[in-house]
């Protein structure tokens, strides 16, 4: 028999050991038993449970992060009831990249499943999670969960990337050394600081489709252009700590041609791109730059066959020369609002799926025709200045412009790309980026010019094909935007169904059925979102290589202390004013502190798993353990000063 009072256990607070607890309730018993748990809290409810103590071989906590480690207490039989009443547990065991076991060995095959377990139930409410649990005959038993209040910074970052580890599990399976995550413009297009799960989420799936069976745009439209690209271009992007970042993996493997093979492009990236990424990250930011190969030059530079990039340089020139770029504007369009969130829902996915196969893999085609042409005129450039440096000059004189890249551009800009211009009016209101959050806005107005004429015959040629594939692109995209726009419309409407209103924006594509189906939890994954975003600078940095994460962590100070057991955070000599610590003598389930708490100071009886150290969880301060005698000591001082050395700790009372 226990509570289920709605205060003791939240996402933002728990109240471990509050309430009544009683086991081996007798059916004669409970009736009694129900008005003594109730009389903590009259207004509550109780649960009742089966009670298995009696069948627990085994039994203990998991803390499933902290501070970016798993830490389980385990002992025999029940000694779960122990553990949280601060009794040493026979065994401790703490994973983070290695196991460490501590005390009485365990059988590994039980850590790794207890480990599995919590992993699991981790990765599905979203949230580092405190776990009493038991084993019995028939397995591992979850005997009840709780989130784990105000996770550090060291703590999120475990936490996401055990789950960018997952989702990017497809391109880890093609045996790449690490994966360089960058931002591209891909953060400017989902909306920069103001993207979200949901946009993020749908964009992964209308263009890189769901790693499995369902292929996106970027696959449809490549391979429609003799590319080959399979699942292992999903996922596109990523979010981490809440922040946008491509996948350069994925992003490289769209351009390998049919004919040339993924282990050999694979071996490819493994020896030259990624090495070169990480002698230039800045580079991650910025893929024009030379990091692909495209032409017949490039493939033997890089030791592969030429032949099927010659046929996919041929194939691209073809259509470039048969692009009818479009002359009617799209129309805007209003949708049928469906009356129920179930229905809502359905029209989100039908939207996306509609997209996917239709607008986005048009734009797909057109996007990557327009990059192909403007890469032929670069291409033609850079063997320009190698044959005919005179003739080189002279362009660099004429259109005032130095370096390959930049003298491309500039003739390539020197004639304005033209697009369309609609009126103002609300059924045009739909250009802007893949954020969904985001107001549309109308088409801008632009002044044209005409550009100068180019003696190079065959480079004029070049630039006359780049500037129709580029107006294309321009043109294609209204048709995704306008389509965009009519998602936005289903998904504005679900917000308001369903009364989430914008913290569905929290929530990724494939959850929102939980809207509908699970709202509780639906309300956890949001909740956690919204409070990680703010943080996504102090955890990660710009461009990222996710199998070096632990060393790129931004040298920033976390907006919360660390909770810390027996350390304190890097620091210098420090008077802390005893009116802001908490002396905890003994174990009291019920101690609650102010908010302005600096630090807390306990006797080495208080452990993790214990209830007083889950509740002092909820403060994100650090916790200090020592034995008796320097405890006494401390307690009767006026005030004291730490100092930290590695990982010993100097306290010395005034």
């Amino acid at each position: 028999m226990r509570s289920s009072a709605a205060l003791e256990d939240s996402a933002t607070r728990t109240a471990a050991g509050r309430y009544n607890t009683m086991l081996g309730v007798q059916y004669s018993q409970l009736k009694e038993a129900v008005g003594i748990v109730n009389s903590g809290y009259p207004n509550g409810s109780v649960a009742i449970q089966e009670d298995i103590t009696e069948s627990m071989q085994y039994s203990g906590v998991v803390y499933t992060n902290l501070n970016g480690r798993m830490e389980i207490s385990i002992g025999p039989k029940d000694f779960v009831h122990d553990i949280v009443k601060g009794i040493l547990p026979p065994t401790r065991v703490s994973i983070n990249n290695n196991i460490e076991v501590m005390g009485e060995p365990v059988a590994q095959s039980l850590i790794k499943s207890i480990c599995e377990e919590c992993s699991k139930a981790e990765a599905y409410f979203g949230t580092p999670l405190d776990i009493e649990f038991a084993f019995t005959n028939e397995g591992f038993v979850f005997l009840q969960a709780r989130p784990l209040p105000a996770p550090t910074d060291k703590a999120i970052k475990a936490l996401e990337l055990r789950r960018a580890k997952s989702v990017l599990s497809n391109t880890y399976s093609l045996g790449v050394d690490d994966i360089p995550l960058g931002i591209g413009n891909y953060r400017e297009i989902l909306g920069d600081s103001k993207a979200t799960e949901l946009s993020i989420s749908v964009f992964n799936y209308i263009f890189s489709g769901d790693g499995k069976s369902i292929m996106g745009a970027v696959q449809l439209g490549r391979t429609a252009l003799g590319y080959d690209v399979g699942k292992e271009a999903f996922p596109w992007v990523i979010s981490l700590g809440g922040k946008v970042y491509y996948n350069f993996i994925a992003d490289s493997l769209q351009f390998r041609p049919q004919g040339v093979s993924l282990e050999r492009y694979i071996k490819l990236i493994n020896k030259h791109y990624i090495p070169e990424l990480k002698t230039a990250p800045e580079k991650l930011n910025y893929p024009e730059l030379g990091l692909y190969i495209q032409f017949q030059n490039e493939a033997i530079a890089a030791g592969l066959d030429p032949e099927p990039f010659a046929k996919v340089v041929e194939s691209n020139r073809k259509a470039v020369s048969s692009i009818n770029v479009p002359n009617e504007s799209p129309s805007g369009v209003s949708i049928e609002i469906p009356s129920s969130a179930k229905e809502c829902i359905a029209m989100i996915k039908d939207t996306a799926d509609m997209i996917r196969k239709g607008s986005a893999k048009d734009y797909v085609i057109a996007a990557r025709l327009a990059f192909f042409a403007m890469e032929d005129v670069r291409n033609y450039l850079a063997e320009t200045s190698e044959k005919n440096p005179a003739a080189y000059g002279k362009l660099c004189t004429e259109f005032s412009a130095k370096g390959i890249e930049k003298l491309r551009n500039a003739i390539l800009y020197d004639e304005s790309i033209r697009s369309f211009e609609l009126e103002p009016t609300e059924n045009n209101r739909y250009i802007g980026s893949f954020e969904l959050s985001t107001e549309r806005d109308f088409p801008p107005k632009r002044r044209y010019k005409s550009g100068r004429g180019i003696d190079d015959k065959k480079l004029a040629a070049l630039v006359g094909s780049a500037r129709t594939a580029l107006e294309n692109r321009e043109k294609v995209k209204f048709y995704l935007f306008r389509d965009y726009n009519s998602l936005r419309q289903a998904v504005l409407h679900l917000a308001e169904l369903s009364g989430i209103g914008d913290n569905m924006f929290g929530l990724r594509l494939e959850e929102l059925d939980l809207v509908n189906e699970k709202p509780m939890l639906a309300e956890y994954r949001y909740m956690l979102r919204k409070s990680i975003k703010p943080r996504g600078d102090a955890i990660f940095s710009d461009p990222l290589f996710l199998n070096s994460a632990e060393s790129l962590i931004k040298a920033k100070a976390s907006p919360k202390t660390e909770l810390v057991f027996g350390t304190l955070n890097d620091g210098e000599h420090k008077f802390i004013d005893k009116s802001y610590i908490a002396m905890i003598k003994e174990v009291d389930q019920t101690k609650a502190f102010p908010e302005e708490l600096t630090l807390v100071i306990v006797q080495d009886n208080i452990r993790p798993g214990s209830h007083i150290f889950t509740q002092l969880s909820d403060y994100g301060v650090p916790v200090i353990s020592m034995n008796k005698e320097l405890f006494d000591a401390v307690a009767e001082s006026n005030g004291f000063t730490i100092k930290k050395t590695g990982e010993s700790i100097e306290i010395v009372c005034n």
